[in-house]
């Protein structure tokens, strides 16, 4: 019934403006800064769990926006190289001292990888597309730098989080959806999606079947011709 209702609503503006009171009447009833840490642990964890469980066995890996490799360190038994790319050079250092003998590092923009075809088994990227100006860009020079068939594990926060961004951080924001449309133009097929941590009540069973409402969003792609 609630699905059927949000179709009747064309004016995307009137859908916001209605999620935005709602959500910020339950976070203001509901969530302390103590209750708003636990949570952000738990989605941590989460992601952790889902990257090291989706990851496939690889000879080459690139890690595309690698920032400091917290989630990337999960992979290592399953890895025999990795590329961490990243425009800090803070954060590059960070990676290199995390990962250790497995890891190079390169200073490049996602949007201008500095790669042949067909380098890379799997790329993992993990909450850096949102951050792009170009997504479709960046997705295009990935799956380029992926063999045919190469995975990549990609995380992204919902759509919703353009209401809770107030230092706009991120540049794009898409549902479920269209993540899954992005990465289609982008000559990936989408082979499992999920999203991670549903707000206020913590359940895993809505998240699975709200896709709408998950805070953060799991895609697994394969690289098509």
């Amino acid at each position: 019934m609630f699905c059927a209702c949000l179709r009747r609503i064309t004016d995307q503006g009137k859908v916001l403006e209605i999620l935005d009171n709602v959500l910020r009447c339950l976070i203001s009833q509901d969530i302390t800064q103590k209750s708003t840490t636990l949570m952000h642990r738990k989605l941590s964890a989460r992601k952790k769990e889902m990257v090291r469980n989706l990851a496939i066995k690889a000879d080459w890996v690139l890690d595309a926006g690698c920032g400091n490799g917290y989630y990337t360190q999960e992979i290592l038994t399953k890895v025999e190289n990795i590329v961490g790319v990243d425009l800090s050079i803070e954060s590059l250092r960070s990676y290199k001292h995390r990962i250790g003998k497995k890891a190079s590092v390169i200073k490049a923009a996602l949007e201008n990888l500095p790669f042949r075809h067909s380098s890379f088994d799997q790329c993992l990227l993990l909450d850096s597309l949102e951050h792009s100006k170009d997504p479709t860009s960046v997705l295009k020079q990935i799956h380029d730098s992926l063999h045919q068939n190469g995975q990549l594990i990609a995380t992204m926060p919902n759509w919703y989080n353009l209401l809770l961004d107030r230092e706009k951080l991120h540049t794009h924001f898409h549902s479920s959806v269209g993540w899954k449309k992005v990465l289609e133009q982008s000559r990936f097929k989408v082979i499992f999606m999920t999203c991670m941590g549903f707000p206020i009540l913590d359940s895993a069973v809505l998240t699975n079947h709200l896709h709408v409402f998950g805070f953060w969003l799991l895609f697994v792609a394969r690289a098509l011709l």
